[in-house]
């Protein structure tokens, strides 16, 4: 990539950041081209040139936020701490998104109108996503938290089957100042599924002052 590249890149990225910042306190239809403008200290024309319009810039923050998403339980699933630290960090990281996206770009990245886009998010994102999440659950039935009897397809059909139902009641999902306790209870329905018991309750704190909020101080 030449200096030319970088800069384009750099700037792009730049925009890609600002608009994600703003979709996610402000929401999709209140944040204008001007203010994203204004944040990424970039001229409206240089938006355009970039995104054509404003849905083909909500298009690529979509992608820009599952890349995101990806790379971090990339990093999260592949990391040397605990196993049981690492899995309620995810479960605080899911509710955590709640709290820190808008509804309308939680409802972009979960159910996108666009086919190509669906198709992107929902394929191959998500495709790579279950891919890592799988070899995470390989390692909990190694370690004895996940029942060993699972199959990796019926794994696969019961994740499926809770994906599904964040697409079908995005209201609870929506209002989670109100809904927290019952997102919390559905978690548990699937872990507690996994793990074949209910166990570890500090798993589901919804707060880090917890037993796993300070790193290296665990339950064995």
């Amino acid at each position: 990539m030449n200096g030319f590249e970088k800069r384009r890149q750099a700037i792009r990225e730049k925009i890609l950041a600002s608009t994600l910042d703003l979709f996610a306190r402000q929401g999709i239809k209140k944040t204008s081209i001007a203010r994203i403008s204004e944040q990424a200290e970039v001229s409206p024309v240089t938006i355009y040139n970039y995104f054509e319009n404003k849905s083909g810039l909500v298009k690529e923050v979509v992608k820009y936020l599952a890349g995101q998403k990806l790379r971090e339980a990339e990093d999260l699933f592949s990391s040397d701490r605990p196993y049981l630290e690492r899995l309620a960090e995810m479960v605080f990281l899911k509710n955590q998104n709640f709290n820190r996206y808008h509804p309308e770009l939680l409802q972009a990245i979960s159910a996108p109108d666009d086919p190509a886009l669906k198709e992107y998010v929902h394929g191959k994102v998500y495709d790579q996503a279950l891919e890592v999440f799988t070899r995470f659950l390989e390692e909990g039935k190694r370690l004895g938290y996940i029942r060993a009897g699972l199959s990796a397809r019926s794994i696969r059909i019961f994740t499926e089957m809770f994906r599904y139902l964040s697409e079908s009641y995005p209201q609870v999902f929506e209002d989670f100042s109100r809904n927290r306790e019952l997102v919390n209870e559905i978690w548990k329905l699937y872990l507690y599924g996994l793990m074949g018991q209910e166990s570890h309750p500090e798993l589901f704190a919804l707060d880090r002052d917890g037993p796993f909020s300070t790193r290296g101080q665990y339950p064995a």
